[in-house]
C-alpha cells in the first residue's frame, strides 16, 4: 500500500515539475519574441541583453527551443540588434555549440567531415592569398560549419524534428503578419539606381529582406505540402495560403528579381520532389498559383516597383551592371587567381574589380561567378560537390521521411536565388543543410533497424 502511495506521489510530482517547466518555457518564449521582433523597429541594446538572457534560460530547460529563434534570426543578422559586439544569431549559435558539446553522457557525431574539411581549408587559403583579408567574413563561413555539428549533437529524434518544424512554422507567421504591419505602416523607402525598394529598416538592405522571405515562403509551402496529405484542418490550410500570399507581396515589394525567380523555381520544383498527386496537393497548389498569379497582377499597377521587374530595362542595364561585373572576372580576375581566388567575401571581391572600373564597382552577386572568383576553382569544387551530395539526399529520403521536403525546397531555392545573390557563404543556406543532415542521419538510423528487423 505504501509503495503504490509513493509511487503515485512521484507521478504527481513529475508531473508538477513537467508542467512547471513548460509554463515557464512558455513566458519565457513570449518575452523572447516580444524583444526580438521589437529589435526590428527600435535600436536598443537592451533588447539584445534581454534576447540574450531569455535564449540561456531556454538552454537550462531545453536547448531545442531556442533553435526557432536562432533560424529566423540569423536569416538577417542585421536586422536583429544584438549585445555584447556581436549579432544575436551569432550568441544563439555559440550557445547552442557549447551546450551540445558539454552534453558528456554521448559521443559526439561528425558527418561529412571531408566536405567540411576541404571547404574550411580552401576558404583559409583563400584568405591568406586575399588583400583585404576580411576577419568578418573568414569567421562568418566557417560558422556555417560549425551549424551543421551543432545540429547534429543536439540529439535530435524525428518527434523533436516535427516540433521543431511547429515551432517554426508559428514564430514565421508571427514574423510574416509583423513584418507585413511594417511594411504598410512604416517601411524603409530604399532608393537603388533610381528605383524604388521597400524594407524593414535601414539597417538592412532590401535583397536582404527579400533572401529572408524567400525562406519563410519555402518554409510555409512545404510545410503546406507536407500538411495537405494529412488532412489538415480547413482554418489552418486557408492561414498557411494567407501567409504564403503575404510574403509573395513582401518580396515583391523589395523590387528582388532574383527572389521572385527563386519562388517560382521553388514551386515547380515541389511537384517535382513529391512522392505522389494526392487530390489534396493538387488543390492545394492550384489555389496558390491562382493567388499568386492574381496578387501579381494586381500590384504591377505600382509603378515604382513594376519599374525594377521591367524585362527590356533589366536587358539594357546588364542586369543592373552585373554583367560587365561578370565579365571583368571571366576575362582577368578569375584566370588571375585560377586556383585559390581573391578571398571569401564581396569585399575581397569588389577589392579585385576595382582597377578595371572608372567608378567604384560592386560583386556580381552571381553563385557562379562569385564562388569561383573568391575561392577559385578548389573551393568552387568543394562547395558544389556538398551541395550536389545534399540534393540527392533530399530526392532520396523525400519518400522515406516527407518532412525533409521543407529544408530541401527551402535548400534549393536559395541555390536558384543565386543567379543575383552570393548565397553559398548564407548561413541561412547552411541552416537548411544542417536540418536536411539530421533528417538524413535519422532516416539513414531508421534503415537500418530496418535491416536488423528483417534479418
Amino acid at each position: 500500500m505504501n509503495t503504490q502511495i509513493e509511487i503515485g506521489s512521484a507521478i504527481k510530482t513529475n508531473f508538477s515539475i513537467t508542467y512547471a517547466k513548460v509554463v515557464i518555457s512558455s513566458v519565457i518564449e513570449v518575452i523572447l519574441t516580444l524583444s526580438i521582433l521589437a529589435s526590428v523597429v527600435f535600436s536598443i541594446t537592451l533588447l539584445g541583453y534581454i534576447s540574450i538572457l531569455c535564449a540561456i534560460l531556454l538552454l537550462l530547460i531545453d536547448e531545442k527551443t531556442l533553435l526557432p529563434y536562432y533560424f529566423l534570426t540569423s536569416m538577417a543578422t542585421d536586422l536583429f540588434i544584438g549585445a555584447l559586439g556581436g549579432g544575436l544569431p551569432r550568441i544563439f549559435l555559440i550557445l547552442l555549440f557549447f551546450t551540445a558539446v558539454f552534453k558528456i553522457d554521448r559521443k559526439l557525431k561528425f558527418q561529412d567531415s571531408v566536405f567540411h574539411f576541404f571547404i574550411c581549408f580552401f576558404i583559409i587559403i583563400s584568405y591568406f592569398l586575399s588583400s583585404t583579408k576580411s576577419l568578418l567574413y573568414l569567421m562568418s563561413s566557417l560558422l556555417n560549419v560549425l551549424v551543421v555539428f551543432t545540429m547534429l549533437n543536439l540529439d535530435m529524434s524525428k518527434k523533436d524534428i516535427d516540433r521543431l518544424l511547429e515551432k517554426i512554422f508559428n514564430l514565421y507567421t508571427i514574423f510574416t503578419i509583423f513584418s507585413s504591419m511594417i511594411m504598410i505602416l512604416n517601411p524603409y523607402i530604399e532608393i537603388r539606381g533610381g528605383k524604388t525598394s521597400y524594407s524593414l529598416s535601414e539597417n538592412v538592405n532590401a535583397n536582404t529582406v527579400a533572401q529572408m522571405m524567400v525562406q519563410i515562403i519555402m518554409f510555409f509551402i512545404g510545410y503546406l505540402s507536407i500538411k495537405v496529405n494529412r488532412k489538415v484542418k480547413y482554418n489552418k490550410y486557408i492561414l498557411i495560403l494567407i501567409l504564403i500570399i503575404i510574403a509573395f507581396i513582401e518580396i515583391y515589394m523589395t523590387g528582388s528579381r532574383s527572389a521572385i525567380f527563386a519562388v517560382i523555381m521553388g514551386l515547380i520544383l515541389l511537384v517535382a520532389f513529391k512522392k505522389y498527386y494526392s487530390y489534396s496537393f493538387i488543390k492545394a497548389t492550384f489555389i496558390m498559383l491562382v493567388f499568386l498569379c492574381g496578387t501579381f497582377l494586381m500590384i504591377l499597377n505600382v509603378p515604382a516597383l513594376f519599374e525594377r521587374l521591367n524585362i527590356l530595362r533589366i536587358i539594357e542595364s546588364g542586369g543592373s551592371g552585373r554583367v560587365a561585373m561578370i565579365l571583368a572576372e571571366i576575362k582577368y580576375i578569375i584566370p588571375q587567381n585560377l586556383w585559390f581566388g581573391v578571398g571569401i567575401g564581396t569585399t575581397s571581391e569588389v577589392a579585385a574589380l576595382e582597377p578595371y572600373f572608372p567608378y567604384t564597382p560592386y560583386s556580381a552577386t552571381n553563385i557562379v561567378f562569385s564562388m569561383l572568383t573568391q575561392v577559385g576553382i578548389l573551393g568552387t569544387v568543394a562547395f558544389l560537390s556538398y551541395f550536389i551530395i545534399i540534393i540527392r539526399r533530399v530526392i532520396k529520403f523525400r519518400y522515406f521521411y516527407g518532412v525533409i521536403l521543407i529544408p530541401g525546397l527551402m535548400f534549393v531555392s536559395a541555390l536558384f536565388q543565386g543567379i543575383g545573390e552570393n548565397v553559398f557563404y548564407e548561413r541561412y543556406l547552411w541552416n537548411t543543410i544542417a536540418i536536411i543532415c539530421v533528417c538524413f542521419r535519422l532516416s539513414k538510423k531508421d534503415l537500418s533497424l530496418k535491416k536488423e528487423k528483417a534479418h
